[in-house]
């Protein structure tokens, strides 16, 4: 288990929320979450979202958006036509960042809540579905955050996490991602195969 608390990483990304500092745009203007939309997509996807990250069966289910940061995808999950996604975050600034990407692209069935992920503030059983992108390999306790995932969700219902490896390929992202550009411009684009990679049934 790390030695930070969950307050120093509370504390850390109130001060650095995640992809403010690095666009041009103001955090709450139209332009960033465009941006962050693009930078996202080109990044993690090599130029064109995957929808398969996320189940089509979401119609009238109840989803949690664990670590929403920004809102990246509380604004993908709602194509899916949920009847009531939660975005949760540690932080403040994230879930203010949130709320301003919502309100712009008028999502209503959204609500939100400051939560921490190795102790969630929800009942048993609450969730159709978690996704969980890019969080709780920061969090002190990820053991526990995947406990309290699976405490939250109904029987039967999925979750979708995803971690960051430190590896090579990472340290030399900077250089290697214009390669990824060129290779997904020649159809090399990341795939994903559901129920393999990604969405895991609780039962």
């Amino acid at each position: 288990m790390s030695q930070r608390s969950i307050k120093d990483v509370e504390s850390f990304w109130n001060s650095n929320p995640l992809f403010v500092g690095e666009s041009e745009f103001d955090p709450v203007s139209h332009e960033y979450f465009v941006k962050h939309t693009q930078v996202y997509v080109d990044d993690c996807f090599a130029g064109r979202f995957d929808s398969a990250v996320i189940p089509y069966s979401l119609i009238g289910k109840h989803v949690l958006d664990l670590g929403c940061g920004p809102g990246f995808w509380i604004e993908q999950i709602a194509k899916h036509f949920p009847r009531t996604i939660v975005g949760a975050d540690l932080t403040d600034n994230a879930l203010e960042l949130s709320k301003k990407r919502s309100e712009m692209l008028g999502i209503t069935n959204v609500t939100f809540a400051k939560a921490n992920a190795e102790d969630l503030c929800f009942e048993n059983a609450t969730f159709d579905h978690v996704n969980c992108q890019g969080v709780i390999h920061h969090t002190p306790d990820t053991e526990r955050a995947f406990k309290e995932i699976s405490r939250v969700l109904k029987p039967g219902g999925s979750f979708s996490v995803s971690v960051y490896y430190k590896n090579i390929f990472l340290r030399s992202w900077p250089v290697l991602k214009y390669a990824g550009k060129l290779l997904n411009k020649f159809g090399g684009g990341l795939r994903v195969e559901v129920g393999k990679i990604f969405t895991v049934k609780i039962m």
